[in-house]
């Protein structure tokens, strides 16, 4: 989700240099299993995130029900791949209970971001076009 929002703000190429960054970051910060479960994770759930969101995010407006049914894919794409992988990876059970409480979790920080991100949108189309651009 937050890659969605910094690839809006910032573009694709901060978005890839961000990935590889937080690879970096799991790899000097953890135990070296975890580490590399959490890099090569980290870098094949956000990259198929990537690849789905951003062909489909070129048709949505930010904030739209589109936008937020594109967020939705991209991270569901992503959090699958990222749950099954790390889990296996890492040598933690591949369960049920396991993987459905991953998937839970963060389903629920998904469907928040996102209704944030509506949220924010209809208050800023409220707004005059005047308070909007800042004068």
């Amino acid at each position: 989700m937050t890659r969605d929002f910094l690839q809006d703000a910032l573009g694709r190429w901060v978005v890839l240099a961000a990935i590889a960054a937080g690879a970096l970051l799991s790899y000097a910060t953890s135990s070296h299993v975890i580490a590399m479960a959490s890099g090569v994770t980290f870098l094949l759930g956000e990259s198929l995130e990537f690849g789905v969101y951003t062909p489909l995010r070129r048709r949505a407006r930010w904030g739209s029900s589109r936008w937020a049914r594109v967020v939705v894919i991209a991270n569901l794409t992503g959090m699958v791949a990222d749950t099954l992988l790390f889990l296996w990876l890492a040598g933690f059970p591949v369960t049920a209970p396991v993987v459905g409480g991953q998937l839970v979790g963060k389903a629920y920080v998904t469907a928040g971001s996102v209704l944030a991100g509506v949220v924010i949108r209809r208050a800023l189309l409220r707004q005059p076009a005047r308070q909007r651009v800042g004068t």
